[in-house]
């Protein structure tokens, strides 16, 4: 008589994560929000810090272009059809994670103290937030789809304000140099949204400058002559008689509006060390007049600006 065979043990049944039988839209949108989440949680002072230098009208403000001009680079990579192996070693990619969200702490923590003199000129803490978020996209997509987005990434790092602000004095402080600054950004990113060799990128970057440049010139030729003769309309109403009576003060000086004042704080000068200028004069007359000498008053009409004047700055 033989026994019987043991049964076999029954089969198990591994249960894939709750996260993973989500649609893949959701579990997108979910990490995403995640991480702005946590990003904001971690640097609402900065992001406080942007919006304070925006409404002050500080060049710091074209900040916010740089995210917009991600996120349309972000959206033509995505379109394009996927190269890399869909391979994950997710051991690397928390390792990798792990290290750069250390790394974006000890940014925030040493360096941004350790530079804070030079807060505004550098603002490392938009680099600390850039790495923040690289890293946390490493720790919940992969590394292989973050360097998918490598130039995305890549231009979201202009948040570090030093190479922006050399770029615009470079081309002189102005306004228009200003926008000229960020249409390079904005460039840049159609070249990546359209890039599938270096022919296109090129092309699809010098018709984002193109276009630039045109939007630059019809403000700077047009739009600023209709403003300027809005703010004179406003100030025909309150003239320097009309500001004496109105505050029974007597005014000792009117300093002129110039794209002087912008170049002297971007230099970290005061207006009145540029010799020869209008504002200089004008705060020159202003220290006379209150030191009790007798000076004739000065710079009270607008100049109006030439066409070359209004295209490229200057007043």
């Amino acid at each position: 008589m033989t026994a019987a065979a043991p049964a076999p043990p029954p089969p198990v049944v591994q249960r894939e994560p709750w996260l993973h039988s989500v649609h893949p839209v959701y579990r997108l949108v979910f990490r995403w929000v995640f991480i702005a989440a946590t990003t904001f949680l971690a640097f609402h002072t900065s992001l406080r810090s942007v919006v304070e230098v925006t409404r002050g009208g500080s060049l710091g403000g074209y900040v916010w272009v740089v995210p917009i001009a991600g996120g349309l680079a972000a959206i033509g990579v995505a379109r394009r059809h996927r190269t890399e192996l869909p391979i994950h070693d997710r051991q690397t990619d928390v390792i990798v994670g792990t290290m750069g969200l250390v790394l974006a702490g000890l940014l925030h923590a040493v360096l941004l103290q350790r530079y804070a003199l030079y807060f505004y000129l550098l603002r490392l803490d938009l680099v600390a937030m850039w790495t923040f978020t690289v890293s946390a996209s490493i720790a919940l997509f992969g590394l292989r789809p973050v360097l998918r987005f490598g130039w995305v990434w890549l231009l979201l790092s202009t948040v570090f304000a030093l190479p922006y602000y050399l770029v615009v004095i470079t081309l002189g402080g102005t306004k228009v140099a200003a926008a000229l600054g960020t249409m390079i950004i904005a460039g840049i990113a159609a070249g990546i949204s359209v890039h599938r060799d270096t022919r296109r990128g090129m092309i699809g970057s010098s018709l984002g400058w193109a276009v630039g440049i045109l939007i630059i010139v019809v403000m700077a030729v047009w739009f600023a002559p209709a403003l300027v003769a809005f703010e004179w309309a406003l100030g025909s109403l309150a003239s320097t008689n009309a500001m004496e009576k109105a505050g029974r003060i007597k005014l000792i000086g009117v300093i002129p509006e110039s794209e002087t004042v912008l170049q002297a704080s971007n230099q970290g000068l005061p207006a009145i060390h540029l010799q020869g200028t209008d504002v200089s004069e004008a705060y020159k007359d202003v220290i006379d007049r209150f030191m009790g000498e007798d000076k004739p008053m000065r710079f009270t009409e607008a100049e109006k600006p030439g066409f070359f004047k209004r295209l490229f700055g200057g007043k």
